[in-house]
């Protein structure tokens, strides 16, 4: 019986400690904390749309995207449904972007491709859904509510600003072999396109680029998160 308890206490210590936190958009509901939420049930932690008392302005042609990670790498997708109560995440974001190191992680500007043929009206509500995967193959979920805005603006980088990463936390989106990357403190004013990969490291903000156009490379996905 003593067994069975320490088995039950760490299995539920382990499951906390390996969540994330989507700090923006402001997600729906706190998913550690709210009754019955659990991240792991798709699409949205088990967290209902919060029907206009919970949304965030986000820009109409692309906005900005920050989690706080507890694992030490792990695959990030972000989708997007459009409507007050969206039942399909249909639209993608951000696809087959790899996230390294424990902490805060900044996308200072996604979408922007998919959006300039969506082309959302400015006050149009909708929902973003974030997929994190670790490398035991484990999908877990948060969702934020947002409005579309012209209005919105981006969260701000570099010194005093808002959008950054934690000390040793970093990305590079998977494209194919062919591909380069971009380092440095800012990474910020990478271009989107079919053709390029970029990475950022501790106080750089990452501009996302196209996700339907990136290919996992055929070294497979298990070079980038140790699978």
């Amino acid at each position: 019986m003593q067994v069975a308890v320490v088995i039950l206490l760490f299995t539920l210590s382990c499951s906390v400690s390996a969540h994330f936190q989507l700090m923006y958009p402001e997600w729906r509901a706190d998913s550690f904390t709210t009754p019955g939420a659990l991240q792991w049930i798709w699409p949205c932690a088990n967290i209902n749309t919060t029907s206009g008392t919970n949304r965030t302005l986000w820009p109409t042609k692309g906005g900005s995207l920050m989690l706080n990670d507890s694992h030490p790498d792990a695959l990030t997708f972000v989708n997007l449904g459009l409507g007050n109560e969206v039942t399909s995440f249909n639209v993608s974001l951000l696809s087959h972007f790899n996230q390294t190191g424990n902490g805060t992680l900044c996308l200072q500007s996604l979408g922007g491709e998919a959006l300039a043929e969506l082309a959302p009206a400015n006050g149009m509500n909708a929902s973003i859904q974030v997929v994190t995967i670790n490398p035991e193959g484990n999908a877990l979920y948060n969702c934020a509510d947002i409005t579309f805005s012209d209005d919105a603006s981006l969260l701000s980088t570099g010194p005093g600003g808002s959008c950054h990463n934690a000390t040793g936390v970093s990305g590079m989106y998977i494209g194919n072999l062919a591909t380069t990357s971009t380092n440095g403190s800012d990474a910020s004013t990478t271009s989107e396109s079919a053709s390029s990969s970029s990475s950022a490291g501790a106080g750089g903000a990452v501009h996302a680029p196209a996700a339907a156009a990136l290919m996992i490379g055929v070294v497979g996905i298990g070079a980038f998160v140790g699978l």
